[in-house]
């Protein structure tokens, strides 16, 4: 009988223990997810985007017109984030409460052009490449933009056209030349350097100053037409890309394709560590 007893006591003890133990496991569970989920949510925040001033990369199946919004992609940015040349980034200017979501193209002590290729100068053909010369270099360098669609050239030219200022000089986007080269305020931050044998001018970006514009270059109201930013304008910089979002959030499913980007952004900074 007192045998009985003891291993009746034991068994309950048993179970009292791994009810215990299922328990604080499950309890350590959730209060590791949610504090993870707390941290997350401090680093990162999601946003929808809607439009088509970032296509190629953002919204490249979106449809103009009234149906430009049936399929939106969104984003994931990390906030607060420091941002370099080719991020992504959104952009809040004091004072208004829409945002935007440009790529950051130059910043403090860059010098910016947007002018016709020297290639092309004189001819019946011509198109738009950007020209810096960053901080602390001193020479000349076309940006590499593989991020546009080289099919919107046509559309960027008839829609911002070209301004001629002489033939000892080269030509410019007509935006963004009267946005810097024409405006007085800036006369200051414009250099002229010899190039290919005729005069490039350059706008030199301030303290704190940052160039933005749109993938969409045809599309889009940037830094060319809306002015300079300052980088502590920047919320955060675009750390992945979640394609048709607005279609997976009409099934129920944008949680897992929320997910699935995230966690492609992470595995590809831990193979990048791994791989360092």
């Amino acid at each position: 009988m007192e045998n009985n007893e003891k291993i009746e006591k034991n068994i309950l003890n048993n179970v009292l223990y791994w009810v215990f133990t299922c328990v604080f496991v499950v309890a350590l569970i959730f209060g590791c997810g949610f504090l993870g989920m707390h941290i997350f949510d401090r680093m990162y925040q999601y946003y929808p985007v809607s439009g088509t001033s970032m296509q190629p990369t953002i919204n490249p199946d979106a449809f103009l017109g009234s149906d430009e919004d049936k399929l939106q992609d969104g984003v994931y940015i990390r906030v607060g984030a420091n941002v370099e040349y080719r991020d992504i980034a959104i952009i809040q200017r004091p004072n208004e409460k829409n945002t935007v979501i440009k790529r950051v193209i130059a910043k403090e002590g860059d010098w910016i052009s947007i002018c016709v290729d020297p290639a092309l100068q004189g001819t019946d053909e011509y198109n738009y490449n950007t020209y810096v010369i960053r901080s602390g270099t001193g020479y000349i360098q076309q940006l590499n933009e593989d991020y546009t669609d080289p099919a919107d050239n046509d559309l960027w030219i008839s829609r911002y056209p070209a301004r001629y200022d002489s033939d000892s000089y080269y030509t410019y986007e007509r935006d963004f030349y009267n946005g810097y080269f024409a405006n007085p305020v800036n006369l200051n931050q414009i250099k002229v350097v010899e190039y290919n044998g005729k005069k490039m001018k350059f706008y030199v970006l301030g303290k704190g100053e940052m160039f933005y514009m749109g993938d969409h270059r045809s599309n889009s109201g940037d830094a060319r037409n809306s002015g300079i930013a300052q980088e502590d304008w920047v919320v955060g910089k675009v750390v992945c890309i979640v394609h048709n979002a607005k279609q997976y959030r009409d099934n129920g499913t944008l949680w897992w394709a929320q997910l699935k980007s995230m966690m492609g952004y992470f595995w590809k900074n831990i193979s990048n560590f791994l791989s360092w």
